[in-house]
């Protein structure tokens, strides 16, 4: 079992988002990131959708 926290960014100029997310196991212990810096994206809810799919993608690289 592990567990992944992720965040996100948009800059103050609305130009770039940036999301993340890390992984660990059920002792704490790291696992793994992986983050992405995205130009364009401008928008809250397009950032959110982005970094759940960026948690979904570290899990299923450090589990397959």
């Amino acid at each position: 079992m592990c567990k992944v926290n992720v965040d996100a960014a948009v800059s103050e100029n609305g130009k770039v988002a940036a999301v993340a997310a890390v992984a660990r196991d059920a002792n704490g212990l790291f696992l793994g990131t992986s983050s992405q810096v995205m130009p364009g994206t401008t928008d809250a809810e397009t950032t959110k959708a982005l970094v759940c799919g960026e948690g979904m993608a570290l899990v299923s690289n450090l589990l397959f």
